[in-house]
């Protein structure tokens, strides 16, 4: 008498169902899709989809490069250097005698408009100094000077909108009592200190202020007060005075 057949692996494998009642065969077809469900054919990949994803691409990059662009641009504009436009009146015609410490002062500012090469000491200030060629101008070309080297500069400061005008000039009081200042080229000889041949403050302040823009703050700086230098013009004006009572 035969006896039957023993069964085959595949059979074997194939009556016996696992704790979850998935049968094996279906269970290896499922592990199989599972594998193969992140792959995606060759065929299945459209030219809209393709674009789609350059297109996406090619903006992702844009946005960087515009961000990193900002960044840089924020840094560089972050500080901006205050501009002092200042003028020293260095020499006077005799009996005038030259200001006290004028030349270092000059050299102090210069200092500071110059940067050591440390990335954490950079210049504080933005020096445009008026020239020694207007030692011999007069008022009206002082002014005008000091008014078109207004005009050039760009505000600076935290806000980007601070000037500063530093003057070191003689000071005294003019024929009609106003403060004024007394350019280089007066001689001592000079009867009094009369429109022209002074500078009077108010007027100095109004052309610098007309020569900036409304939003820029102006900060004015008159070394002046130099009291022991120009002794001769206000002795020649309390002379002429008791000579004519």
């Amino acid at each position: 008498m035969s006896s039957p057949p023993s069964p085959r692996p595949d059979d074997a494998a194939s009556w016996r169902t696992p704790a979850d009642g998935t049968p094996a065969d279906g269970r290896r077809r499922h592990r199989t899709a599972m594998r193969e469900s992140w792959r995606v054919s060759p065929e299945a990949i459209n030219s809209g989809s393709a674009l789609w994803r350059l297109l996406s691409r090619l903006g992702l990059s844009a946005v960087l490069i515009a961000l990193v662009v900002t960044l840089v641009w924020l840094l560089l504009s972050l500080k901006r250097d205050v501009p002092v436009v200042a003028y020293f009146a260095k020499l006077y015609e005799p009996p005038l005698v030259p200001i006290r410490l004028a030349f270092e002062d000059a050299a102090l500012l210069s200092r500071l408009s110059r940067s050591d090469g440390s990335l954490f000491r950079s210049r504080s200030i933005a020096l445009e100094e008026l020239g020694g060629s207007l030692a011999t101008a007069t008022v009206d070309q002082l002014i005008k000077a000091i008014a078109e080297r207004l005009a050039k500069v760009k505000p600076g400061g935290p806000h980007k909108d601070a000037v500063i005008l530093y003057l070191a000039m003689l000071g005294g009081i003019d024929t009609e009592g106003r403060a004024c200042l007394i350019p280089p080229g007066v001689s001592g000889t000079e009867s009094s200190l009369d429109e022209g041949s002074s500078i009077p403050v108010e007027r100095l302040l109004k052309t610098a202020r007309a020569a900036l823009p409304e939003r820029a703050k102006l900060l004015v700086v008159l070394d002046a007060c130099h009291g022991g230098l120009q002794w001769p013009l206000v002795a020649n004006e309390v002379s002429l005075g008791h000579d004519g009572l």
